[in-house]
């Protein structure tokens, strides 16, 4: 079976049948890209098993950010599926925009958009990605707090490896303010 075969064999089938419920479950099962999954879960009913299944299937399969976003706007708003796709999300970032970039899919002040900061202020590599970082979290927040801490941990050791003057300089000139 491949699977086209198994798409094909949901299609010709009857809404409600065995004979389909194990077309869709051999469609799920044989697929291999996010792609093919996807074209699953949107032939799949809504709320059922098959959907939950398709759906885990589909996160697994996701290695890019691209993808893993797709699937994760296919999601439905405030479930438990949306958590874990934007789990993966973040997982899958690796620059500080990329975790800047998804955090804008959630409200300010939710549990995700704190994630999301989190993951952007652990990617920052110096003082300038941890300013921006710290420019975009909440006035008084914890997160903004974090961000300031990293924010200052970055810029000493901008300094600390300061070979010329000219350098301990410019890298004093990204410090936080005290």
């Amino acid at each position: 079976f491949t699977v086209e075969e198994a798409q094909k064999a949901f299609n010709r089938s009857q809404p409600g049948s065995d004979e389909r419920d194990m077309a869709m479950n051999k469609w799920i099962d044989l697929c291999t890209t996010p792609d093919e999954i996807q074209d699953a879960f949107n032939a799949t009913p809504e709320e059922s098993k098959a959907r939950v299944r398709a759906f885990d299937k589909w996160i697994h399969l996701c290695t890019t950010i691209p993808d893993i976003s797709r699937a994760h706007h296919n999601s439905v708003p405030d479930s438990k599926e949306r958590r874990v796709a934007f789990e993966k999300w973040l997982s899958l970032c690796t620059k500080p925009n990329e975790a800047q970039d998804a955090s804008t899919n959630y409200p300010l002040k939710s549990e995700e958009r704190e994630m999301a900061y989190k993951r952007w202020i652990e990617l920052c590599t110096n003082p300038t990605e941890a300013k921006k970082a710290y420019d975009h979290t909440p006035l008084g927040s914890e997160i903004r707090a974090l961000a300031l801490e990293k924010w200052e941990e970055l810029s000493t050791a901008e300094v600390e490896s300061a070979t010329d003057f000219l350098e301990v300089k410019y890298a004093y000139a990204k410090m936080p303010p005290e």
